[in-house]
Protein backbone atom coordinates (compact mmCIF):
# COMPACT_ATOMS: atom_id res chain seq x y z
CA UNK A 1 0.00 0.00 0.00
CA UNK A 2 1.23 3.49 -0.82
CA UNK A 3 2.06 6.18 1.73
CA UNK A 4 1.31 9.86 1.35
CA UNK A 5 4.97 10.48 0.43
CA UNK A 6 4.91 8.02 -2.47
CA UNK A 7 1.60 9.33 -3.80
CA UNK A 8 1.52 12.13 -6.36
CA UNK A 9 -1.69 14.02 -7.13
CA UNK A 10 -2.21 16.40 -10.02
CA UNK A 11 -4.00 19.53 -8.82
CA UNK A 12 -4.67 20.73 -12.36
CA UNK A 13 -6.57 17.54 -13.17
CA UNK A 14 -8.64 17.73 -9.98
CA UNK A 15 -9.36 21.43 -10.43
CA UNK A 16 -10.37 21.00 -14.05
CA UNK A 17 -12.74 18.21 -13.15
CA UNK A 18 -14.35 20.32 -10.45
CA UNK A 19 -14.80 23.25 -12.82
CA UNK A 20 -16.49 21.08 -15.42
CA UNK A 21 -18.94 19.67 -12.90
CA UNK A 22 -19.76 22.86 -11.02
CA UNK A 23 -19.23 25.99 -13.08
CA UNK A 24 -22.49 25.81 -15.05
CA UNK A 25 -24.40 25.35 -11.78
CA UNK A 26 -22.59 28.35 -10.28
CA UNK A 27 -23.40 30.55 -13.25
CA UNK A 28 -27.09 29.63 -13.13
CA UNK A 29 -27.31 29.88 -9.33
CA UNK A 30 -25.72 33.35 -9.31
CA UNK A 31 -28.29 34.48 -11.87
CA UNK A 32 -31.24 33.04 -9.94
CA UNK A 33 -29.95 34.57 -6.69
CA UNK A 34 -29.40 38.01 -8.22
CA UNK A 35 -32.67 39.71 -7.25
CA UNK A 36 -32.81 38.30 -3.71
CA UNK A 37 -29.18 39.08 -2.94
CA UNK A 38 -29.41 42.65 -4.19
CA UNK A 39 -32.54 43.15 -2.08
CA UNK A 40 -30.64 41.87 0.97
CA UNK A 41 -27.64 44.06 0.16
CA UNK A 42 -29.95 47.07 -0.07
CA UNK A 43 -31.72 46.43 3.22
CA UNK A 44 -28.52 45.57 5.13
CA UNK A 45 -29.20 41.89 5.84
CA UNK A 46 -26.32 41.01 3.51
CA UNK A 47 -22.91 42.70 3.28
CA UNK A 48 -19.35 42.07 2.23
CA UNK A 49 -17.49 39.98 4.81
CA UNK A 50 -14.90 42.76 5.14
CA UNK A 51 -17.65 44.94 6.68
CA UNK A 52 -18.29 42.45 9.50
CA UNK A 53 -17.16 43.70 12.96
CA UNK A 54 -13.82 42.09 13.80
CA UNK A 55 -13.30 39.35 16.40
CA UNK A 56 -9.75 40.29 17.43
CA UNK A 57 -10.06 39.12 21.04
CA UNK A 58 -11.66 35.78 20.25
CA UNK A 59 -10.52 32.33 19.19
CA UNK A 60 -12.26 30.27 16.53
CA UNK A 61 -12.91 26.60 15.82
CA UNK A 62 -12.89 25.46 12.18
CA UNK A 63 -14.98 22.32 11.84
CA UNK A 64 -14.12 19.46 9.47
CA UNK A 65 -15.89 16.20 8.66
CA UNK A 66 -13.43 13.66 10.10
CA UNK A 67 -14.65 11.08 12.60
CA UNK A 68 -12.55 12.66 15.37
CA UNK A 69 -15.17 15.43 15.45
CA UNK A 70 -17.33 12.99 17.43
CA UNK A 71 -14.89 13.16 20.39
CA UNK A 72 -15.07 16.95 20.42
CA UNK A 73 -18.83 17.43 19.98
CA UNK A 74 -19.89 16.79 23.64
CA UNK A 75 -17.36 19.41 24.79
CA UNK A 76 -18.28 22.21 22.41
CA UNK A 77 -21.39 23.33 24.33
CA UNK A 78 -19.00 25.16 26.68
CA UNK A 79 -17.12 26.96 23.89
CA UNK A 80 -17.72 30.73 23.83
CA UNK A 81 -15.75 31.76 20.76
CA UNK A 82 -16.37 31.44 17.05
CA UNK A 83 -17.42 28.22 15.35
CA UNK A 84 -17.22 28.09 11.56
CA UNK A 85 -18.76 24.96 10.06
CA UNK A 86 -20.35 24.05 6.74
CA UNK A 87 -23.92 23.06 5.98
CA UNK A 88 -22.79 19.44 6.58
CA UNK A 89 -22.08 20.04 10.27
CA UNK A 90 -24.59 22.71 11.25
CA UNK A 91 -27.45 20.55 12.54
CA UNK A 92 -25.09 18.18 14.37
CA UNK A 93 -23.58 21.10 16.27
CA UNK A 94 -27.06 22.27 17.27
CA UNK A 95 -27.90 18.76 18.46
CA UNK A 96 -24.90 18.87 20.80
CA UNK A 97 -25.76 22.31 22.16
CA UNK A 98 -23.10 24.21 20.22
CA UNK A 99 -24.86 26.13 17.44
CA UNK A 100 -22.27 27.60 15.07
CA UNK A 101 -21.60 31.30 14.97
CA UNK A 102 -21.10 31.01 11.20
CA UNK A 103 -22.16 28.52 8.54
CA UNK A 104 -19.81 28.60 5.60
CA UNK A 105 -21.06 27.85 2.07
CA UNK A 106 -18.84 27.40 -0.98
CA UNK A 107 -20.16 24.52 -3.04
CA UNK A 108 -22.97 25.33 -5.53
CA UNK A 109 -24.88 22.38 -4.07
CA UNK A 110 -25.06 23.82 -0.52
CA UNK A 111 -28.80 24.01 0.17
CA UNK A 112 -31.25 25.17 2.81
CA UNK A 113 -32.63 21.64 2.90
CA UNK A 114 -29.39 20.44 4.56
CA UNK A 115 -29.99 22.64 7.60
CA UNK A 116 -33.77 22.52 7.94
CA UNK A 117 -35.49 21.43 11.12
CA UNK A 118 -34.35 24.06 13.63
CA UNK A 119 -35.16 27.74 14.10
CA UNK A 120 -31.92 29.49 13.16
CA UNK A 121 -33.21 32.89 14.23
CA UNK A 122 -32.84 31.91 17.90
CA UNK A 123 -29.09 31.35 17.53
CA UNK A 124 -28.04 34.43 15.56
CA UNK A 125 -25.90 32.28 13.30
CA UNK A 126 -24.60 34.11 10.22
CA UNK A 127 -24.24 32.60 6.76
CA UNK A 128 -20.92 33.18 4.98
CA UNK A 129 -21.58 32.53 1.32
CA UNK A 130 -20.80 33.16 -2.31
CA UNK A 131 -23.63 34.27 -4.62
CA UNK A 132 -23.46 30.96 -6.50
CA UNK A 133 -24.85 28.51 -3.92
CA UNK A 134 -28.13 26.67 -4.45
CA UNK A 135 -30.98 29.23 -4.58
CA UNK A 136 -32.93 27.75 -1.66
CA UNK A 137 -30.13 28.69 0.74
CA UNK A 138 -30.22 32.35 -0.31
CA UNK A 139 -34.03 32.46 -0.51
CA UNK A 140 -34.82 30.96 2.90
CA UNK A 141 -31.86 31.77 5.15
CA UNK A 142 -33.44 33.92 7.91
CA UNK A 143 -30.40 35.67 9.42
CA UNK A 144 -27.62 37.93 8.20
CA UNK A 145 -25.34 36.96 5.30
CA UNK A 146 -21.66 37.76 4.83
CA UNK A 147 -20.61 37.65 1.18
CA UNK A 148 -17.38 36.94 -0.66
CA UNK A 149 -16.30 35.78 -4.11
CA UNK A 150 -14.02 32.91 -5.05
CA UNK A 151 -10.55 33.68 -6.39
CA UNK A 152 -8.86 31.30 -8.81
CA UNK A 153 -5.90 33.61 -9.41
CA UNK A 154 -7.20 34.30 -12.90
CA UNK A 155 -8.59 37.76 -13.77
CA UNK A 156 -10.54 36.21 -16.67
CA UNK A 157 -12.35 33.65 -14.52
CA UNK A 158 -16.13 33.76 -14.09
CA UNK A 159 -15.70 34.80 -10.44
CA UNK A 160 -13.36 37.72 -11.18
CA UNK A 161 -15.16 38.98 -14.28
CA UNK A 162 -18.84 38.12 -14.81
CA UNK A 163 -19.73 37.44 -11.17
CA UNK A 164 -18.00 40.64 -10.08
CA UNK A 165 -19.81 42.62 -12.78
CA UNK A 166 -23.20 41.17 -11.83
CA UNK A 167 -22.93 42.33 -8.23
CA UNK A 168 -21.74 45.91 -8.52
CA UNK A 169 -23.10 49.46 -8.56
CA UNK A 170 -22.72 51.91 -11.48
CA UNK A 171 -22.04 55.58 -10.85
CA UNK A 172 -21.75 58.58 -13.19
CA UNK A 173 -18.33 60.12 -12.65
CA UNK A 174 -17.88 63.84 -11.99
CA UNK A 175 -16.78 66.44 -14.52
CA UNK A 176 -13.49 66.76 -12.64
CA UNK A 177 -12.88 63.03 -13.07
CA UNK A 178 -13.69 63.27 -16.79
CA UNK A 179 -11.18 66.10 -17.23
CA UNK A 180 -8.53 64.18 -15.31
CA UNK A 181 -8.98 61.17 -17.60
CA UNK A 182 -8.78 63.40 -20.68
CA UNK A 183 -5.57 64.99 -19.39
CA UNK A 184 -4.05 61.61 -18.59
CA UNK A 185 -4.95 60.09 -21.97
CA UNK A 186 -4.30 63.32 -23.92
CA UNK A 187 -7.72 63.57 -25.58
CA UNK A 188 -10.11 66.47 -26.06
CA UNK A 189 -13.08 66.67 -23.68
CA UNK A 190 -15.48 66.82 -26.66
CA UNK A 191 -14.14 63.46 -27.87
CA UNK A 192 -14.50 61.76 -24.52
CA UNK A 193 -16.44 58.52 -24.92
CA UNK A 194 -19.62 58.81 -22.81
CA UNK A 195 -19.45 55.09 -22.02
CA UNK A 196 -16.34 55.87 -19.99
CA UNK A 197 -18.24 58.38 -17.86
CA UNK A 198 -19.29 55.65 -15.47
CA UNK A 199 -17.43 53.86 -12.73
CA UNK A 200 -18.35 50.49 -11.31
CA UNK A 201 -17.99 49.66 -7.63
CA UNK A 202 -18.19 45.98 -6.58
CA UNK A 203 -20.75 45.25 -3.90
CA UNK A 204 -18.93 42.01 -3.06
CA UNK A 205 -15.34 43.22 -2.88
CA UNK A 206 -13.69 40.41 -0.96
CA UNK A 207 -12.07 37.62 -2.92
CA UNK A 208 -10.92 34.47 -1.11
CA UNK A 209 -8.46 32.04 -2.68
CA UNK A 210 -9.78 28.53 -3.25
CA UNK A 211 -7.81 25.45 -2.23
CA UNK A 212 -9.79 22.38 -3.33
CA UNK A 213 -11.98 21.88 -0.22
CA UNK A 214 -13.84 23.87 2.42
CA UNK A 215 -11.52 23.85 5.50
CA UNK A 216 -8.80 26.06 3.92
CA UNK A 217 -11.37 28.68 2.96
CA UNK A 218 -12.99 28.43 6.41
CA UNK A 219 -9.57 29.29 7.88
CA UNK A 220 -9.19 32.21 5.46
CA UNK A 221 -12.56 33.71 6.35
CA UNK A 222 -11.86 33.23 10.07
CA UNK A 223 -8.69 35.26 9.63
CA UNK A 224 -10.54 37.88 7.55
CA UNK A 225 -12.91 38.39 10.48
CA UNK A 226 -9.99 38.96 12.85
CA UNK A 227 -9.63 35.63 14.63
CA UNK A 228 -5.93 35.21 15.47
CA UNK A 229 -6.12 31.79 17.17
CA UNK A 230 -7.67 29.17 14.88
CA UNK A 231 -8.18 25.57 16.00
CA UNK A 232 -8.95 22.74 13.58
CA UNK A 233 -11.56 20.29 14.85
CA UNK A 234 -12.37 17.17 12.82
CA UNK A 235 -9.94 18.08 10.03
CA UNK A 236 -8.54 14.54 9.90
CA UNK A 237 -7.89 13.97 6.18
CA UNK A 238 -7.87 10.28 7.10
CA UNK A 239 -10.16 7.49 8.31
CA UNK A 240 -9.92 7.94 12.07
CA UNK A 241 -12.01 5.79 14.43
CA UNK A 242 -12.27 3.29 11.54
CA UNK A 243 -15.00 5.44 9.97
CA UNK A 244 -15.49 7.23 6.69
CA UNK A 245 -16.49 10.48 8.43
CA UNK A 246 -18.31 11.73 11.53
CA UNK A 247 -21.81 10.60 12.50
CA UNK A 248 -24.03 13.45 11.39
CA UNK A 249 -27.48 14.24 12.78
CA UNK A 250 -30.55 15.61 11.04
CA UNK A 251 -33.97 16.64 12.26
CA UNK A 252 -36.83 14.56 10.84
CA UNK A 253 -40.43 15.00 12.00
CA UNK A 254 -39.24 16.78 15.12
CA UNK A 255 -36.80 14.01 16.11
CA UNK A 256 -33.03 13.80 15.89
CA UNK A 257 -31.83 11.05 13.57
CA UNK A 258 -28.23 9.79 13.47
CA UNK A 259 -26.52 8.90 10.19
CA UNK A 260 -23.57 6.58 10.68
CA UNK A 261 -20.78 6.61 8.13
CA UNK A 262 -18.84 3.35 8.38
CA UNK A 263 -15.57 2.92 6.55
CA UNK A 264 -15.83 1.53 3.03
CA UNK A 265 -12.74 -0.60 2.46
CA UNK A 266 -12.70 0.16 -1.28
CA UNK A 267 -12.04 3.82 -0.44
CA UNK A 268 -8.76 3.03 1.34
CA UNK A 269 -5.76 3.70 -0.91
CA UNK A 270 -2.84 4.40 1.41
CA UNK A 271 -1.53 5.00 4.90
CA UNK A 272 -0.45 8.37 6.26
CA UNK A 273 3.03 9.02 7.66
CA UNK A 274 1.62 8.34 11.15
CA UNK A 275 0.04 5.05 10.06
CA UNK A 276 -3.64 5.96 9.60
CA UNK A 277 -5.70 4.65 6.70
CA UNK A 278 -6.52 7.32 4.16
CA UNK A 279 -7.34 7.92 0.50
CA UNK A 280 -5.99 9.73 -2.53
CA UNK A 281 -8.57 12.49 -2.23
CA UNK A 282 -7.88 13.00 1.48
CA UNK A 283 -4.16 13.45 0.89
CA UNK A 284 -4.85 15.76 -2.03
CA UNK A 285 -7.00 17.82 0.33
CA UNK A 286 -4.29 17.75 3.02
CA UNK A 287 -1.73 19.06 0.51
CA UNK A 288 -4.10 21.90 -0.36
CA UNK A 289 -4.88 22.59 3.29
CA UNK A 290 -1.21 22.97 4.17
CA UNK A 291 -0.60 25.08 1.05
CA UNK A 292 -3.38 27.40 2.19
CA UNK A 293 -1.96 27.64 5.71
CA UNK A 294 1.47 28.44 4.28
CA UNK A 295 -0.10 31.23 2.23
CA UNK A 296 -1.84 32.57 5.33
CA UNK A 297 1.42 32.57 7.30
CA UNK A 298 3.02 34.57 4.50
CA UNK A 299 0.29 37.18 4.98
CA UNK A 300 0.27 37.05 8.78
CA UNK A 301 3.04 35.13 10.60
CA UNK A 302 1.44 35.95 13.97
CA UNK A 303 -1.70 33.88 13.41
CA UNK A 304 -1.86 30.79 15.66
CA UNK A 305 -2.83 27.58 13.83
CA UNK A 306 -3.44 24.45 15.92
CA UNK A 307 -4.94 21.02 15.31
CA UNK A 308 -7.00 19.24 17.96
CA UNK A 309 -7.14 15.98 15.98
CA UNK A 310 -5.01 12.85 15.83
CA UNK A 311 -5.45 12.70 12.06
CA UNK A 312 -3.16 13.05 9.06
CA UNK A 313 -2.04 16.59 9.88
CA UNK A 314 1.03 16.16 12.08
CA UNK A 315 2.73 19.31 10.81
CA UNK A 316 0.68 21.65 13.01
CA UNK A 317 1.05 21.90 16.79
CA UNK A 318 -1.44 19.63 18.58
CA UNK A 319 -3.52 20.64 21.62
CA UNK A 320 -6.25 18.49 23.11
CA UNK A 321 -9.74 19.89 22.46
CA UNK A 322 -10.63 19.56 26.14
CA UNK A 323 -7.76 21.90 27.03
CA UNK A 324 -8.71 24.31 24.24
CA UNK A 325 -12.30 24.55 25.51
CA UNK A 326 -11.17 24.87 29.13
CA UNK A 327 -8.88 27.79 28.24
CA UNK A 328 -11.31 29.18 25.62
CA UNK A 329 -8.39 29.17 23.19
CA UNK A 330 -6.49 31.78 25.18
CA UNK A 331 -3.23 31.75 27.13
CA UNK A 332 -2.04 28.77 25.12
CA UNK A 333 1.70 29.02 24.51
CA UNK A 334 2.99 28.66 20.97
CA UNK A 335 5.01 25.46 20.52
CA UNK A 336 6.27 26.77 17.15
CA UNK A 337 6.89 30.25 15.85
CA UNK A 338 5.15 31.31 12.68
CA UNK A 339 8.42 30.88 10.76
CA UNK A 340 9.06 27.40 12.19
CA UNK A 341 5.57 26.31 11.20
CA UNK A 342 6.00 27.80 7.72
CA UNK A 343 9.29 25.92 7.30
CA UNK A 344 7.75 22.62 8.42
CA UNK A 345 4.87 23.04 5.99
CA UNK A 346 7.24 23.76 3.10
CA UNK A 347 9.22 20.61 3.89
CA UNK A 348 6.06 18.53 3.85
CA UNK A 349 4.96 20.06 0.57
CA UNK A 350 8.36 19.31 -0.95
CA UNK A 351 7.99 15.70 0.19
CA UNK A 352 4.85 15.35 -1.96
CA UNK A 353 6.26 17.20 -4.97
CA UNK A 354 4.86 20.68 -4.28
CA UNK A 355 7.02 23.78 -3.94
CA UNK A 356 6.67 27.47 -3.04
CA UNK A 357 8.04 30.34 -5.11
CA UNK A 358 8.25 33.81 -3.60
CA UNK A 359 7.99 36.93 -5.77
CA UNK A 360 7.95 40.71 -5.30
CA UNK A 361 4.78 42.21 -6.79
CA UNK A 362 5.51 45.84 -5.93
CA UNK A 363 4.43 48.26 -3.22
CA UNK A 364 6.42 46.21 -0.69
CA UNK A 365 4.16 43.20 -1.23
CA UNK A 366 5.19 39.63 -1.81
CA UNK A 367 3.30 36.84 -3.49
CA UNK A 368 3.51 33.07 -3.31
CA UNK A 369 3.18 30.71 -6.24
CA UNK A 370 2.71 26.97 -5.73
CA UNK A 371 4.14 24.57 -8.29
CA UNK A 372 3.99 20.80 -8.54
CA UNK A 373 6.92 19.22 -10.30
CA UNK A 374 8.66 15.86 -10.60
CA UNK A 375 11.77 17.68 -11.83
CA UNK A 376 11.86 20.94 -9.84
CA UNK A 377 15.53 21.74 -10.55
CA UNK A 378 14.68 22.27 -14.21
CA UNK A 379 10.94 22.97 -14.39
CA UNK A 380 10.72 25.45 -11.53
CA UNK A 381 13.92 27.19 -12.59
CA UNK A 382 12.51 27.61 -16.12
CA UNK A 383 9.20 28.86 -14.73
CA UNK A 384 10.88 31.53 -12.59
CA UNK A 385 12.93 32.76 -15.55
CA UNK A 386 9.71 33.13 -17.55
CA UNK A 387 8.05 34.97 -14.65
CA UNK A 388 10.81 37.58 -14.79
CA UNK A 389 10.12 38.14 -18.49
CA UNK A 390 6.47 39.10 -17.94
CA UNK A 391 5.62 42.83 -17.86
CA UNK A 392 2.44 44.86 -17.58
CA UNK A 393 1.78 48.46 -18.60
CA UNK A 394 0.27 50.38 -15.69
CA UNK A 395 -1.47 52.80 -18.08
CA UNK A 396 -3.13 50.68 -20.77
CA UNK A 397 -2.92 47.31 -19.01
CA UNK A 398 -1.13 45.57 -21.87
CA UNK A 399 0.78 42.44 -20.89
CA UNK A 400 3.94 41.60 -22.80
CA UNK A 401 6.70 39.01 -22.67
CA UNK A 402 10.22 40.36 -23.01
CA UNK A 403 12.84 38.55 -25.10
CA UNK A 404 15.10 36.15 -23.23
CA UNK A 405 18.01 38.52 -22.87
CA UNK A 406 19.69 40.11 -19.87
CA UNK A 407 18.06 43.51 -20.33
CA UNK A 408 15.67 44.79 -17.66
CA UNK A 409 12.62 46.51 -19.24
CA UNK A 410 11.34 47.98 -15.97
CA UNK A 411 10.07 51.52 -16.67
CA UNK A 412 10.60 51.17 -20.43
CA UNK A 413 8.16 52.12 -23.19
CA UNK A 414 5.01 50.05 -23.59
CA UNK A 415 4.83 48.67 -27.17
CA UNK A 416 1.05 49.31 -27.23
CA UNK A 417 0.47 52.79 -25.79
CA UNK A 418 4.10 53.99 -26.13
CA UNK A 419 4.24 55.31 -22.56
CA UNK A 420 7.27 54.47 -20.38
CA UNK A 421 5.19 52.50 -17.88
CA UNK A 422 6.22 48.83 -18.20
CA UNK A 423 6.65 47.08 -14.86
CA UNK A 424 7.36 43.50 -13.85
CA UNK A 425 4.19 41.55 -13.10
CA UNK A 426 6.28 39.76 -10.49
CA UNK A 427 9.99 40.01 -9.79
CA UNK A 428 11.54 36.71 -8.72
CA UNK A 429 14.92 36.32 -7.04
CA UNK A 430 15.86 33.09 -8.79
CA UNK A 431 18.95 32.32 -6.69
CA UNK A 432 17.18 32.80 -3.35
CA UNK A 433 14.22 30.68 -4.43
CA UNK A 434 16.42 27.86 -5.75
CA UNK A 435 18.44 27.84 -2.52
CA UNK A 436 15.22 27.55 -0.52
CA UNK A 437 13.83 24.87 -2.83
CA UNK A 438 16.98 22.70 -2.58
CA UNK A 439 17.03 23.06 1.20
CA UNK A 440 13.40 21.94 1.46
CA UNK A 441 14.03 18.94 -0.80
CA UNK A 442 17.01 17.82 1.32
CA UNK A 443 14.97 18.08 4.53
CA UNK A 444 12.03 16.31 2.89
CA UNK A 445 14.28 13.37 2.01
CA UNK A 446 15.51 13.25 5.61
CA UNK A 447 11.90 13.25 6.80
CA UNK A 448 11.03 10.35 4.51
CA UNK A 449 13.92 8.31 5.90
CA UNK A 450 12.82 9.06 9.48
CA UNK A 451 9.24 8.00 8.76
CA UNK A 452 10.41 4.85 6.98
CA UNK A 453 12.40 3.79 10.05
CA UNK A 454 9.50 4.37 12.50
Amino acid sequence: MQTEQTLRTNSNAYNQGTKQMQLLHEELNATLNFHKLNTLLNNGKARDIADEPRHDDEACLVIGSGASLEDALPLLKDWKGGIICTTSHALTLVKFGAPPTHIFALDPFCTQEEIEGVDWTQYGTKLITVPSVWPSLIEYWPNEMLLYRQSMGNPQSFYASTLNHMYCDRYLISEEECLAICARDKIERSKFNSARAYKFVPRIRTEVTLFACSPPVQVFVAHLMGYKSIFLVGCDFAYTKNKDRFTNWTMENGEWVAHENPLVEDNVHLTTTNGILSSTVHIYYKKNMLSALRLLLNDDPTVQLVTTDHGAITELPYIDIEHVVEKQGKHIARSKSGQQLADDIEVYLASVGAHCIFADIGKQRSAMVFMESANPEKEILDHMIKMNLAYRCTVCGAEVMAPQDTHDYEGKECPVCKRPMLHHKAKVNVDENMFRLRSRIVNAEKMKVEHASD
